[in-house]
Formats: structure tokens, C-alpha cells, sequence
């Protein structure tokens, strides 16, 4: 992205709008926004220290979506994370729309599995998408894509992290800040990944894992990627910070018991919709939006009481994600064994859930090793009077998938009702007898 293709330069340079298109050369300057405490958003300033655009507060959302403002504080360009994108796509559209017909361009990963980002940008005319309109290469840590080091505005206010961009004459310098903010973002993602590996040595592994993806034909995330990155559902659903998620009754089904999934401001994460009558207790959990994510049922004639999890609202095998069942056929308290759709042994098991329901205790753990990926508590972080007393909190651990999180946590949920029904049926039948026997006595007792 050192400068605009022979095309584009020849044209007015106009992506986003002819009005950040100047005829002389542009500098500016990158750095985290003061009054964003925590949470590295970045501001974007003129030579002279003039606000130029602004990110603004980031509102909870699955897609991680951001808004750039410009000094006065309107809209001008909106950008998403795209769900379940393999190559960890970033959509952006004009002014604060996310509709399909605003998009300008998109965003991604010149391959799905890589250390050193190198990204494709492809304008929304390019729907083809056969070869990129633009390219970013380098490496963001040292500030050597396109960008530097070195900035133009001295204040001692801005962070140490800092970095100046040189933008060529007539091109679109609003176009050049929103690549560099998903570079931002992307880094933001990946650096606890890459952070103990050289730029050089990262490049080796991934040319590796890109030869091993050639040669597999990898359309979705392996189990080989999973592992890198926590990616089960999709890498939309992996975030490099703890998240909180609260379980709770929707009220919105009445008698149904079906659990709705907000965080901790309150926002809809996922809702399980409506059960249709079906012999495999089939249900779909949808996003805020109301598409499905993904599907789940129960296997008929499984020992085990097994549940099988799809993508989207498939039931295909092709689509299986991963299954769940209990870790022995005969057990009080229930254990649950999770293999991922590629694990066709099932040997070992690739996650174990562990814990008591009833006290929401439960603990997943990577395969049967120690290692913690989510717990369950009956603490939750969202104050609301409308949240029944049996909701539970669920903290999931950075990096990962919080939609594979919410599917085990929904079918424990599943498994801790029927085990409820039972429980009761036996306590019920313990209790006639008990009836029975001292009414057997009773009897006798009278008798003589």
C-alpha cells in the first residue's frame, strides 16, 4: 500500500469521498485517544494537532463495530467485523450505515492462517474479487507499513505508541486512516499470539500452515487452526479480552424454559429461538439479529444422550461442528465430553465440561487437561429486575469462541431439566412407597 495503483492514480482518488482527496501531500498522525481510558481507540490529527477523525465509543457488538468521525463529530465512515469469515473480514460503509447497498469496501486477510498481517483490500464494485484493488504489507509492530515511526505533532500527550502516516497527493486519506484503523484492530487481535515469535520466524510458520491449507483445501478453520486461534464456530466469536456473558430465562417464552445470552451492558448476545415440535429437541440459537448461528439436536438412540451442534441452522453432517455427550452412560453427577467434528476417533476427548449445574459450578477445560476455557458461576454482571433468580454468569477466557461456550452452557442446561424430571420421578416413587409402607403398618398396627 506504499501508494495508489497506476489506475486508481490516473482517476480522482475519490473511495470514501472526493473531499479527502487534496492535491498536495498529507501528513498524519495515529495515536490512542486520551479520553478513551483502556480501551486503545485512536484519533487521528493534522500536523498542527487539529482532530482530523475520531473513533467513537465502540457500542457492545458481535461484530465489533466503530464509527470514524470527523471534528465536528459526524459520521463518516462505519466499519464491522464480518461473522464467521475464515479470513477475519472487516466490511466498511459510508457515513454510520451498515447496509449492503453503502459498502465501499472490505477487508481481510491475504490468508486465513498467517503471523505477519497482510491484508487485501477489495472496492464493492470488485464483486469478482479475483485479484485485490489495493495491498497493505509489512509489519504494524515496527510501524513499517506504510507508516512510520516518526510523526509531525509534538505533544507531550501523545502516547509513546504513535505513528505518522505520509499519504501521496490526491489520494483518499480517508480510505488510508480506515485501513490503518482494522490494522490497528487486527494487531490489537493477534498480538498475544504473535508476541513471543520473531517477525521472521512467524513468516516461516506460516508459510507452513498456508501450505498445509493449499494442499487440505481448508474452505472452514481445522482443528489445526482451532488451536491457534480458539476458533470453533467462527473466528468472529474469539475476542482477545475476558468476556462476561449472563444466562438467563427469556421471558419472552412462557413455560418454555429456553435461556437468552446479553452482556454486560444488557445487550442480546444470542437468544434460543422458539422450539418447534421435534423427536431430537431441535433448537437454533440466533444473533441479536435473529440469524442463526448455530443449530443443535439431540442424537436419537444414543446411549450417551448425545447432542449434535451444526453451523447456521443446518442440520447437514457436512455442517457439523462439534458433538456433546455425557462422559459416562450411568452417572449421578453429570460430566460431559465435547469432540470436535474432525475428531472422528474420539479417543481423547478435545474439551470436558465438569461441575454441579444445580450450584452453577461448572468448569470447561481444553481436553482433559487443567487448563480452564470458561466457568460458570451464579454470579452475573447484569443488573436487571426482569433477570429470573436462576440466572448465572458465564466468564469466558480471552481468545475464546464464546458461541461454542454458549452452546455447551445451553445444552448442560438441557441435560441438568431432564435430570431435574427424573430426579423428581424418583422422588416420587420413593415417596409412594414410603406412603405405602407406613400405611402397610398402620394397618397391621390396628389390626391387633
Amino acid at each position: 500500500m506504499s501508494s495508489p495503483s497506476s489506475q486508481f492514480a490516473a482517476a480522482s482518488g475519490a473511495i470514501v469521498d472526493p473531499r479527502f482527496c487534496v492535491s498536495y501531500p498529507i501528513d498524519l498522525t495515529f495515536f490512542n485517544d486520551a479520553a478513551w481510558l483502556n480501551c486503545d481507540r485512536l484519533a487521528v490529527t493534522d500536523t498542527d494537532g487539529n482532530v482530523v477523525f475520531k473513533v467513537e465509543a465502540d457500542k457492545c457488538s458481535l461484530r465489533s463495530r466503530q464509527v470514524v468521525v470527523d471534528a465536528s463529530g459526524k459520521p463518516v465512515i462505519s466499519m464491522q467485523q464480518k461473522l464467521r469469515s475464515v479470513h477475519e473480514r472487516w466490511q466498511v460503509f459510508k457515513g454510520d450505515s451498515s447496509d449492503a447497498k453503502h459498502l465501499l469496501f472490505s477487508v481481510r486477510r491475504s490468508s486465513a492462517l498467517q503471523f505477519k498481517t497482510e491484508l487485501d483490500v477489495f472496492l464493492a464494485a470488485n464483486t469478482e474479487e479475483e485479484a485485490c484493488d489495493f495491498k497493505t504489507k509489512g509489519s504494524y509492530r515496527k510501524r513499517s507499513c506504510a507508516m512510520s515511526k516518526e510523526y509531525k505533532f509534538a505533544n507531550s500527550s501523545v502516547s509513546k505508541d504513535a505513528f505518522g502516516v505520509a499519504i501521496n497527493p490526491n489520494t483518499d486519506y480517508c480510505f488510508i486512516a480506515a485501513l490503518l484503523i482494522i490494522q490497528h484492530e487486527l494487531h490489537k487481535e493477534g498480538s498475544e499470539t504473535a508476541g513471543a515469535i520473531g517477525e521472521s520466524s512467524g513468516a516461516i510458520v506460516a508459510g507452513i500452515f498456508e501450505g498445509l491449507a493449499a494442499a487440505l483445501d481448508m474452505g472452514s478453520p481445522s482443528s489445526q487452526f482451532a488451536a491457534a486461534s480458539g476458533a470453533i464456530v467462527g473466528p468472529g466469536f474469539c475476542v482477545p479480552h475476558p468476556m462476561d456473558l449472563t444466562f438467563f430465562i427469556d421471558a419472552a417464552c412462557l413455560n418454555c424454559d429456553h435461556l437468552a445470552v446479553t452482556d454486560v451492558n444488557g445487550n442480546v448476545v444470542f437468544k434460543v429461538e422458539a422450539r418447534k415440535w421435534s423427536l431430537r429437541s431441535r433448537q437454533v440459537v440466533v444473533d441479536a439479529s435473529g440469524k442463526p448461528v448455530i443449530s443443535m439436536q439431540q442424537k436419537l438412540r444414543s446411549v450417551h444422550d448425545r447432542w449434535l451442534v451444526f453451523e447456521g441452522n443446518s442440520s447437514d453432517p457436512k455442517y457439523l461442528l462439534f458433538s456433546v455427550k455425557r462422559s459416562s452412560a450411568l452417572q449421578l453427577k453429570t460430566e460431559l465430553d465435547v469432540f470436535l467434528a474432525a475428531n472422528a476417533e474420539e479417543e481423547v476427548c478435545d474439551f470436558k465440561m465438569k461441575g454441579s449445574f444445580r450450584k452453577r459450578s461448572c468448569t470447561v477445560y481444553k481436553g482433559d487437561s487443567s487448563t480452564v476455557v470458561a466457568q460458570m458461576s451464579k454470579e452475573h454482571k447484569l443488573v436487571n429486575a426482569l433477570v429470573s433468580k436462576d440466572a448465572f454468569g458465564v466468564a469466558v477466557n480471552p481468545n475464546a469462541d464464546y458461541a461454542f461456550i454458549t452452546a455447551l452452557a445451553i445444552i448442560r442446561h438441557e441435560f441438568f431439566k431432564e435430570d431435574t424430571v427424573i430426579s423428581d420421578e424418583i422422588s416420587d416413587e420413593v415417596s409412594d412407597l414410603i406412603s405405602e409402607g407406613i400405611s402397610a403398618i398402620s394397618a397391621a398396627l390396628g389390626g391387633s
